[in-house]
């Protein structure tokens, strides 16, 4: 197992820091990586300068600045983590833009993209599944439609030559950020949601996805997709099963799809009524949770061999 998954399973909150490698000074990165161990970080995510870090805040964009001005490269990386393992057991992660990465060489590549791009179900199998194709005459999310883009752009790099493999998990349920994208999920049922609707959730844990990952890179398994859901349980059951881990009162209105809609419409009512405030129900939102489709994983669980973790095996409820 690898050291992320073994860090996962602590049942604990986990901190993991990240700092740009070369700043303050060019050979900071070891000792930098060292004493964060030794004070109890319990993963750390390594930043690799670039030139043009658009997508960063300021902090980020002048440190990497100030590191490449030191004379920090990837190759220079490289050299300074290649003996890190004689001093550091916690996970270490390299974080970065991918244009380092391409002028450097890829040898090989795993993309995570999402369940979002699946629209054509399987007739056989009433499930959505590897085969299932983009339909661009449908209707789509704006996160779908960037996932979808993405996609395509791995796809072309696939036929250039490039040995790839994408990914397409479920929702992703794990620690890490109880304010964005599944953590929502812990955080609203621990302030004490009362609604929930009819739809289905497929979920997926994140140790799974990140095995999965390990296991077609390791192995080669290139230039094509493979679905990853554990299992396509209802909204209801997964705040359910949240508010049994938290030992909250469950969600107990039903809350029908018309509803949801004019609720929708009065959020964005009041959004562009108060400064600064971002829509909580969007159209997209509605849509999804009342969406009924069910994904298929047994190609990847056939290939592999593996079992993915159930909903209560997750939240350590059996």
């Amino acid at each position: 197992m690898n050291r992320i998954n073994q860090k996962l399973q602590e049942n604990k909150k986990l901190l993991s820091i990240y700092f740009t490698a070369g700043f303050p000074e060019l050979n900071d990165t070891v000792s930098i990586i060292q004493e964060l161990e030794k004070n109890g970080v319990d993963m750390i995510e390594i930043g690799l300068p670039f030139s043009d870090p658009l997508a960063d805040g300021p902090t980020i964009q002048e440190s990497s600045t100030q590191a490449i001005e030191n004379g920090m490269t990837t190759s220079l990386l490289f050299e300074q983590l290649k003996d890190i393992r004689k001093s550091v057991q916690i996970p270490l992660i390299i974080m970065g833009y991918f244009n380092p990465m391409l002028q450097f060489g890829i040898e090989k590549f795993c993309h995570v993209s999402s369940i979002a791009t699946l629209d054509e179900i399987n007739k056989k199998t009433s499930l959505f599944d590897e085969n299932s194709t983009w339909n661009p005459h449908k209707r789509h999310s704006d996160y779908a439609i960037t996932k979808n883009g993405a996609e395509m752009e791995v796809w072309r790099a696939i036929q250039e030559g490039l040995p790839a493999v994408i990914v397409n998990p479920g929702v992703i349920l794990g620690d890490g950020f109880p304010q964005q994208g599944s953590g929502l999920i812990r955080h609203q049922i621990e302030k004490g949601m009362p609604f929930y609707t009819q739809g289905i959730m497929p979920i997926i844990a994140v140790e799974d996805v990140v095995e999965a990952m390990f296991f077609l890179m390791k192995n080669n398994h290139f230039n094509q997709r493979f679905v990853l859901v554990a299992e396509n349980r209802s909204i209801q059951e997964v705040f359910f099963s949240f508010a049994k881990k938290l030992n909250k009162k469950p969600p107990h209105i039903s809350i029908s799809k018309k509803l949801m809609h004019i609720a929708a419409i009065v959020d964005a009512v009041i959004t562009a009524i108060i400064p600064h405030k971002k829509r909580s129900i969007t159209p997209d939102l509605v849509h999804t949770s009342f969406s009924q489709n069910r994904y298929d994983s047994s190609k990847y669980l056939q290939l592999s061999q593996a079992t993915f973790l159930s909903l209560n095996q997750l939240l350590h409820l059996e």
